[in-house]
């Protein structure tokens, strides 16, 4: 960033070019902002330094509305976006908030990662043993041995390069401590056809 500066202060850029690198330098300042922003939200979560703010709601509903504001996403990309949920409603206490932020960074990494004229499916399932199961599903390559090991790992990347797309690599790392203060699971396993992340809450009746 600090290059496109230099370069706007020297007498070797043309004026009519000054529109293009200032909108580089725009776009790499918010990048860094966003950077600090989750890098500071990790590691406050990482420390246990968030206190979580519990309220009763709706899981249907939840996962249904959070699933229709990424339609827009997926049309852009001609992806397919389905969501199944069971007639009877679930009622759970969680930070409506922080799970919100995990949502978005599974349905966000589904959509970056699902090739054109994919399908990403996001299933609630029925309560067993106590327990709130949302299984997110899209198609595309499935995951080598060693990205199921470290995927929640903050700036991990299967091509182990940083930062090279639009994300940070810190919105999986960021969804599994948010979980994790929740008491559930956040997983992922390759299935027929694509990668499926499975999230896990307790249930209290």
């Amino acid at each position: 960033m600090l290059g496109y500066i230099d370069l706007l202060t020297s007498d070797y850029v043309p004026l009519e070019d000054y529109p293009k690198y200032i909108s580089i330098i725009s776009d790499k300042t918010h990048r860094l902002n966003t950077l600090v922003n989750e890098l500071f939200e990790y590691n406050t979560l990482h420390l246990g330094s968030h206190k979580l703010n519990k309220t009763e709601v709706c899981l249907n509903e939840l996962v249904r509305q959070i699933s229709e504001s990424f339609l827009p996403n997926c049309e852009e990309k001609q992806l397919a976006l389905t969501v199944d949920c069971p007639l009877e409603n679930i009622l759970i206490q969680i930070d409506i908030n922080k799970m919100l932020r995990v949502f978005e960074n599974l349905i966000i990494n589904a959509i970056r990662y699902t090739p054109s004229n994919g399908m990403i499916n996001i299933t609630l399932l029925p309560i067993t043993s106590n327990t709130a199961t949302i299984t997110f599903f899209n198609t595309g390559e499935v995951l080598s041995d060693e990205t199921l090991v470290h995927i929640f790992d903050s700036y991990y990347s299967e091509t182990n390069t940083k930062n090279t797309s639009s994300g940070t690599g810190l919105g999986l790392a960021i969804a599994k401590e948010i979980v994790l203060l929740h008491d559930g699971m956040l997983s992922v396993s390759n299935v027929t056809d694509g990668i499926c992340f499975k999230l896990s809450l307790p249930h209290k009746q």
